[in-house]
């Protein structure tokens, strides 16, 4: 599965074929921004949009459910009319709204054919799950990969004191990172793969700044609590 990011229809079809001859077996597709920016919008610019993209590539497809703020947001109808697209498999419901996504799933149960809806809000993973969302597409799965995938066995297993242990540990650092304002959990998450030793530095491409000295120290306290690194004291003993 490959983003599909692009400004235009003509622009994402035609990005879609090269990613498809380079391997892509399917496209997370991004809303053309700016043209999606703000809500609402119309039923009928997402509908041509995801189907000119099925059209031209013939891959599998999952829309991208922005926040309100942002837009766009999907409301019942144009999922509706979303699932008429063959292609279209399933949704990224990246709300981070709880009453949106429960809308989202409510909305997912009536429709002609199934389509996962795979929470996007990195800062209520586990509830979104046990809502009802079928698994998730997140940032936050860049680390402790494979304890989110145990917390959502755990959850089709009605596991929930597992569960909540996993996300007791996990979540307070999802929430950390992706506080306002959004866009620095990019640098964020990547101090913490930096502090796993999963990448060797955390740049930024400008004008995108850095973490400072205070938001590192908290960042590393809140990986030392969700098991992701080890605590300095211990390593300082060893």
């Amino acid at each position: 599965m490959s983003g599909l990011i692009a400004g235009s229809t003509a622009e994402a079809v035609a990005f879609g074929k090269a990613l498809k001859a380079a391997g892509a077996q399917g496209f997370a597709v991004f809303p053309p921004f700016p043209t999606f920016l703000g809500n609402p919008v119309p039923t009928r610019m997402i509908y041509e949009y995801h189907k000119a993209i099925a059209d031209g590539v013939d891959l599998p497809l999952i829309a991208f459910q922005f926040p309100k703020a942002w837009g766009p947001d999907f409301p019942p109808e144009t999922l509706r009319e979303l699932v008429k697209i063959r292609q279209v498999v399933g949704l990224k419901e990246a709300s981070f709204d709880t009453t949106k996504t429960l809308e989202t799933i409510d909305t997912a149960r009536t429709l002609p054919r199934k389509i996962g809806v795979m929470t996007g809000s990195d800062t209520f993973i586990l509830e979104a799950m046990i809502f009802g969302c079928d698994g998730a597409l997140i940032g936050f799965a860049g680390t402790a990969t494979d304890q989110l995938i145990r917390m959502h066995k755990a959850v089709e297993a009605k596991d929930f004191d597992t569960a909540f242990e996993i996300w007791g540990r996990l979540g307070p650092l999802a929430r950390y990172c992706w506080r306002p304002p959004i866009r620095d959990y990019r640098p964020r998450m990547k101090e913490v793969l930096v502090m796993q030793g999963l990448i060797r530095h955390a740049a930024v491409r400008p004008p995108q700044l850095p973490v400072d000295k205070t938001e590192r120290a908290e960042l590393r306290r809140l990986a030392e609590h969700a098991g992701l690194i080890t605590p300095r004291r211990l390593r300082a003993a060893s």
